[in-house]
């Protein structure tokens, strides 16, 4: 498969909280004019606070947070080519209750953040979130679409 190919794929690990049933689907490849960047785009009508985590040298990894993501918008959280195959996504709904999830623990803080090392987070002062795994295939730019089930 080429590399700016267009790739569809739903993914179901967002916990269901009463007032949030969403999921997930995953659609890569864009025009080869189309800006390289991590986008999210929320597709339902409520509120969700998320951040991003990704590697930044060796077994290091480094998140940041957080976008707010009102209701039927798109924010970008990388504005550049993507780098890596993997990047890690988390995000939470409007109480603070963990609404995008994965298997992946990283550290989040309180307030926004960027947090480069992400051992002993309860140690140094930070939360311990599981982080969802994004495989982006190599692509220069990715969307994950957050959708109420």
């Amino acid at each position: 498969m080429r590399r700016n190919d267009r790739t569809r794929r739903d993914v179901r690990r967002v916990r269901p909280r009463p007032a949030v049933l969403a999921g997930l689907a995953l659609l890569a490849g864009a025009a080869p004019s189309a800006q390289a960047e991590f986008r999210v785009c929320n597709q339902t009508l409520n509120l969700f606070n998320v951040a991003i985590g990704y590697p930044v040298e060796g077994d290091l990894f480094k998140t940041e947070g957080w976008w707010t993501l009102a209701a039927n918008s798109c924010t970008s959280l990388i504005k550049q080519p993507l780098e890596y195959s993997y990047y890690y996504l988390y995000g939470t709904d409007i109480y603070g209750e963990p609404a995008i999830v994965g298997t992946t623990d990283m550290c989040v803080a309180a307030k926004q953040f960027t947090i480069p090392d992400q051992k002993d987070c309860w140690v140094r002062g930070f939360q311990q979130a599981r982080f969802l795994e994004v495989n982006v295939k190599n692509a220069d730019r990715w969307t994950v679409f957050i959708r109420q089930r």
